[in-house]
């Protein structure tokens, strides 16, 4: 494995050591979602409550309580690795054989 700045996390799920995950990368704002805030998902879940304190089916919405609530999205953003960082000498060293032309198929 090569050597560089970028250090390589813990195992991951047994697919070895994985790249740790570098600066998010650009998003148009035309594909951003919107993401509520804190109050936002805190006014919504009261809301929630107040409607199920005074529906007719309370029983039920209680039994299922803890399906029902309003979460605060995940981050989901798009990343780069930084393990690119390490590709320059390994890259290097592929184009140093691809111009030797003693290969069959290069991978």
């Amino acid at each position: 494995m090569p050597q560089c700045k970028a250090d390589l996390a813990v195992e991951a799920f047994g697919r070895g050591p994985q790249p740790i995950p570098g600066p998010p990368a650009f998003v148009p704002p035309q594909v951003v979602r919107p993401r509520p805030s804190v109050a936002e998902v805190a006014k919504m879940n009261a809301d929630l409550q107040q409607f199920i304190a005074a529906s007719p089916d309370k029983g039920l919405f209680q039994k299922y309580e803890p399906d029902l609530g309003v979460q605060m999205p995940r981050e989901n953003r798009p990343s780069v690795r930084s393990a690119a960082a390490c590709a320059g000498p390994r890259h290097q060293k592929f184009v140093d054989i691809a111009s030797t032309n003693e290969f069959d198929i290069l991978f």
